[in-house]
């Protein structure tokens, strides 16, 4: 099933041996099963740990969570804090698929603000499954 390079002088180790594909067939399904389904775990694995190293896990917060994480914080402010408050949301699942808009337009068109004095923002993380980002924008 297996033969020796260089006539068994070498180290049996991966470069010293090679498939006798030619010989035997059934070895090689059975190599080519093997190398399958390691590379497609490797790929589920990668997938699956992904949203944890990208935006989608760390969040845009001032603190982050790696396993949770509910966290408001500043964005920007422009003088004394207005009577309306509007929001606006945009979610990801998985870090692959993320609706929403967020944007500060929204948040005023929202809450029915004209003036935007101040706008904070609010994550919440869940592993990385389930990310939301909030916009939240307060004036006149």
């Amino acid at each position: 099933m297996l033969r020796e390079w260089g006539g068994g002088h070498e180290h049996a180790g991966v470069g010293a041996l090679s498939l006798a594909s030619d010989r035997d067939p059934l070895v090689w399904s059975r190599w080519k099963g093997y190398l399958v389904k390691k590379v497609v775990f490797s790929i589920l694995a990668l997938a699956l740990m992904a949203p944890l190293f990208g935006c989608a896990g760390a969040g845009t917060g001032p603190v982050s969570g790696w396993a949770w994480a509910d966290v408001r914080g500043p964005v920007d402010s422009e003088g004394a804090v207005g009577g309306k408050t509007g929001e606006a949301c945009a979610t990801s699942y998985l870090g692959v698929v993320a609706i929403g808009d967020a944007s500060i337009a929204k948040a005023a068109s929202n809450g029915g603000i004209k003036t935007v004095t101040n706008v904070d923002q609010h994550t919440t993380n869940m592993l990385g499954i389930i990310v939301k980002y909030c916009t939240i924008a307060t004036g006149n």
